[in-house]
């Protein structure tokens, strides 16, 4: 009787073992393949109001790719841990969100423009800046155009987009929504 109780004490004690492990590496490897947009989102949200990180001059931006993995961007490596520990990729680039904003206005403004474009959005996942324009033979001008206001050297996406009514890109989207 006694043996019967030393090999139930011993299992239980394994068991309740197995079972620790197997919470303590579920909380320690933050496996974000498994995320769902929503819980990435809520991470990247969490992360970015944390000490108001989008006001910072080095912020890049933020997007969720398509394996709904949160990533975000910087200048520089400041919050690298804290994002690491978070479950968000870091990612380091050259120009920061300000920057692809500034140039978005200035081309926004460009009254010479107002025909030629459909729409400009910011392409966080890509560090740049998207232009769609309406007509193939405005390419050129727009390019000429663009290239005055670009100082920086941003990467410019130019897309061909016809279609007037257009779905800009959503919150931690760098593509259009189509």
């Amino acid at each position: 009787m006694k043996r019967m109780k030393k090999v139930t004490a011993v299992l239980i004690l394994s068991i309740g073992i197995i079972v620790s492990l197997s919470f303590f590496y579920l909380f320690q490897n933050h496996d974000v393949k498994h995320w769902s947009n929503a819980s990435a989102a809520a991470a990247l949200t969490a992360f970015e109001s944390h000490g108001n990180i989008k006001n910072d001059n080095t912020y890049c931006g933020a997007w969720i790719d398509e394996e709904n993995i949160p990533h975000i961007a910087f200048t520089n490596n400041d919050y690298e841990k804290s994002a690491r520990d978070s479950g968000i990729v870091y990612e380091v680039f050259k120009h920061s969100f300000q920057e692809l904003s500034s140039l978005q206005k200035h081309i926004d403004k460009d009254v010479s423009l107002d025909s030629k474009l459909n729409y400009t959005s910011i392409s966080e996942s890509e560090n740049a800046l998207d232009i769609a324009y309406l007509n193939k033979s405005d390419l050129d001008d727009i390019k000429t155009i663009v290239s005055a206001y670009n100082h920086k050297q941003i990467k410019i996406n130019y897309v061909y987009d016809p279609n007037q009514a257009h779905n800009i890109p959503g919150k931690y989207e760098g593509k259009a929504n189509n």
